[in-house]
């Protein structure tokens, strides 16, 4: 059995999501799909509407998981939305500063 991700939103609302399982190879085109939507409602909710997205459920983060965050929160921009994370774990800290990508904490 491969890797596996759940994303949930929070409280049924879709600009607030829960991450938990890897992100990895296979599992990062959902999470990027999945943010993308959300920062695409949170437009079309109006301007400075945010997207939150907690991460404390990830065990497992590759280099692929990283560019789904780092091109979703770039979308997210674009469109004229934030993205929040929450719940970063030191692991995906280390790995943030360490490839001195700057998510949104």
């Amino acid at each position: 059995m491969g890797p596996q991700l759940t994303i949930l939103n929070v409280a049924g609302n879709p600009r607030r999501l829960a991450v938990s399982g890897e992100i990895d190879i296979c599992t990062a085109p959902m999470l990027h799909d999945a943010l993308c939507r959300a920062a695409d409602l949170a437009v079309s909710a109006g301007s400075g509407s945010a997207v939150t997205v907690d991460l404390s459920g990830v065990t497992f983060i590759d280099a692929r998981g990283l560019v789904s965050l780092v091109v979703a929160e770039a979308y997210a921009c674009v469109r004229g939305a934030s993205m929040r994370f929450s719940g970063v774990t030191p692991g995906i800290t280390r790995l943030l500063r360490i490839t001195d990508l700057n998510l949104r904490v």
